[in-house]
């Protein structure tokens, strides 16, 4: 759902696609349902489903999972974040009222609720569905990492949150360009890394040396002097 995760599902693509894996996020295509579907039916291998407050709530990402489900041959992999909480037993027994459909009405893809209602009881069975539960939302590149290595593999597993310790400290460096965000905020934090990555990857190198690059949400400050250094020598903010 690309109100709670966009960055977060485009900075995990980023990380899938170094693995020489094609990734397709279907946020990039909502403007042609009928393609949409028709995707994940005929070219999708494996379905990973970023589950986040409203994504069991949203008609297309409903219309997603219930086709992958139907298409036997596709894997389907699921990502609990922290503000995942399942539907209870009455929203599955009126799912026409769980899913809001004021967006895209699913019966007119041919997609009917007794086949979401069985995609979902699916889904959120830990026999049926690889899991990935998250002790909260990545917030360090580091972390990116280990989900994408986790989604690759497609094993069921918890992934642990952030440790003080993984922390590198921060330190007053000449010429870098330092990348601050919110740190409380799932989605800026995510932001944050790909703005991160693509500036590492290919805007600034000079004098054939690449400018290094500082994210203060992967950083440990300790000490407001040398933060405020770090503001001072720095090339950009």
């Amino acid at each position: 759902h690309k109100a709670s995760a966009a960055a977060q599902a485009r900075l995990l693509k980023m990380y899938l696609t170094t693995r020489s894996q094609s990734v397709f996020i279907d946020s990039d295509d909502l403007d042609d349902l009928d393609s949409l579907f028709e995707i994940v039916k005929t070219k999708v291998i494996t379905l990973v489903v970023y589950l986040t407050r409203d994504t069991l709530r949203r008609p297309w990402c409903a219309g997603e999972i219930t086709t992958a489900f139907k298409a036997s041959k596709i894997k389907v992999l699921a990502i609990w974040t922290p503000s995942f909480t399942p539907p209870t037993n009455r929203d599955m027994e009126d799912l026409q009222s769980y899913v809001d459909e004021s967006g895209c009405h699913l019966k007119q893809y041919g997609i009917f609720w007794d086949a979401v209602h069985d995609a979902f009881e699916q889904l959120l069975d830990l026999d049926a569905t690889p899991r990935l539960r998250l002790a909260q939302v990545p917030r360090l590149l580091a972390h990116y990492t280990s989900l994408s290595a986790s989604v690759y593999k497609g094993r069921t597993c918890e992934l642990l949150g952030t440790e003080k310790n993984e922390l590198e400290e921060l330190t007053a460096d000449h010429g870098q360009v330092v990348v601050c965000a919110d740190a409380n905020s799932d989605e800026a934090a995510a932001a944050a890394g790909i703005l991160v990555l693509k500036l590492r990857e290919r805007l600034f190198v000079r004098d054939g040396c690449d400018v290094p690059v500082c994210s203060l949400i992967e950083k440990d400050v300790q000490e407001l002097g040398t933060l405020n250094a770090c503001v001072h020598f720095a090339r950009a903010i």
